[in-house]
């Protein structure tokens, strides 16, 4: 996205608007309750019943088939909605309309892409800029001790992570994905840092991926809810990605 675009966005978003509070969430269903959305995530890989060469073959051949879609507007935002519902977003209630508005304007101001497998939509994820009052990361800087945690030019969030229910245990899908779409950010736009909010369990998977954590438990005004804080630079996350793969 070029600064030409962001700045409109700027402009459009009003610098004074309360930041919707964001989640980066990869949300995984309890194997006891397959309905269940979960506020957090525990990290369950299944045993398989098949050959492990099997697995992983059909795991490498499924990669290779996803592909990314770029996502504009609100009639292509809204082919993903259905995968974001799954997200628990309870706390963000009683914003009503509000929290909508600022919904459109981070799809507006950030990267959205939807994964898609045999022409059936299995994930989606969005990457938005900071600068803008726009996340959940700028809520939570101010309670960190160091200024050594300012925000820097080319700092982005990523948000907004789901994955269809038949992957969510798959975290090779979830790294395959995630790579294509910060490629796709990176020949897009100038990236050099990537921030998430997400609960501790996600916090140590993403570990896995090159990011590092800032802060634990920071809670989030007027709820009972806390989060971790990452951050990884571009180049890491680039470098434990591909080792991973």
């Amino acid at each position: 996205m070029g600064m030409a675009q962001m700045d409109a966005c700027h402009a459009s978003g009003d610098a004074g608007l309360r930041p919707m509070r964001a989640r980066c969430l990869l949300v995984l269903r309890r194997a006891d309750d397959p309905a269940q959305k979960l506020p957090s995530m525990d990290l369950s890989i299944a045993t398989p019943s098949v050959p492990l060469d099997a697995v992983f073959m059909r795991t490498r051949r499924c990669n290779e088939e996803i592909s990314l879609h770029r996502l504009h507007g609100d009639g292509d935002i809204a082919t993903v909605l259905s995968l974001r519902e799954e997200i628990d977003l309870s706390v963000h209630a009683a914003a009503g309309a509000r929290f909508q508005e600022l919904e459109k304007k981070r799809d507006a101001c950030g990267i959205v892409v939807a994964f898609d497998l045999m022409d059936q939509r299995i994930g989606t994820i969005r990457i938005v800029p900071l600068g803008y009052g726009l996340t959940l990361t700028e809520e939570f800087l101010p309670q960190l001790p160091s200024d050594d945690f300012s925000l820097t030019c080319g700092a982005w969030e990523v948000g907004r992570l789901v994955m269809a229910p038949q992957y969510r245990t798959d975290v090779d899908a979830l790294r395959h994905c995630l790579q294509k779409a910060l490629l796709h950010a990176f020949a897009d736009a100038h990236v050099e840092t990537l921030w998430a909010t997400c609960t501790r369990a996600l916090s140590r998977l993403y570990r896995r991926f090159g990011f590092a954590t800032l802060a634990q438990d920071l809670p989030l005004p007027g709820t009972n809810k806390v989060y971790s804080l990452i951050r990884g630079t571009a180049d890491d996350v680039d470098r434990a990605l591909k080792r991973c793969s």
